[in-house]
Order: C-alpha cells, then structure tokens, then sequence
C-alpha cells in the first residue's frame, strides 16, 4: 500500500510557511479527519480563500479534503456540512 502523505500540500513544504503577509497553515489529513468543525472551519478558509499564490490550494487537493471531511464519524453535523459546503463553491470556481 502507498504511504498517504499527511498534508494536503508538497511533502517538500512545511506546513507553515512564512510568506510575505505572515505565516499561512496548511492542514494535515489526521486534522482534517478529526479537529473540531470551528478549528478547521478557520484554518480550511484562510488556506483556501487567502494563501499567498505559491500556496493557493489545487481542486485535486480540495476534492481530497472534502473525502476526509465526508469520512468523518460527524460528517452529518451541520457545521461539517457548512465545511464540505465551502469546498464545493471553492471547487465550483475551477481552482
């Protein structure tokens, strides 16, 4: 079996990164499939709606997202459902 990298960006990048207006996050899988809706809600729009161009996440990555998200025990609850909504407009925009 392949190993799953854990986060959703270049293995070769950190998951924080400095760029020019501070430092921006991208989530690891394991915090994907099981941080708090409010946490991820947070950190899921700030990377998708608001990284620097060299980090602005591909549709491959934010489909993959979405199945973690789908995977959840909590995938019903409505604040994850707003979360897998927000990846579907983002997807919508052809990213």
């Amino acid at each position: 079996m392949a190993e799953v990298p854990s986060s959703f960006g270049d293995p070769a990048q950190f998951i924080w990164r400095q760029c020019p207006n501070g430092w921006q996050y991208v989530p690891t899988r394991r915090e994907v499939a099981k941080e708090p809706p409010k946490w991820l809600y947070a950190v899921l729009i700030d990377w998708m709606w608001e990284s620097p161009s060299e980090l602005i996440p591909n549709s491959v990555q934010i489909a993959e997202v979405r199945s973690v998200l789908l995977a959840r025990p909590d995938a019903a609850d409505p604040a994850v459902v707003q979360i897998i909504a927000e990846c579907d407009e983002y997807l919508a925009c052809g990213t």
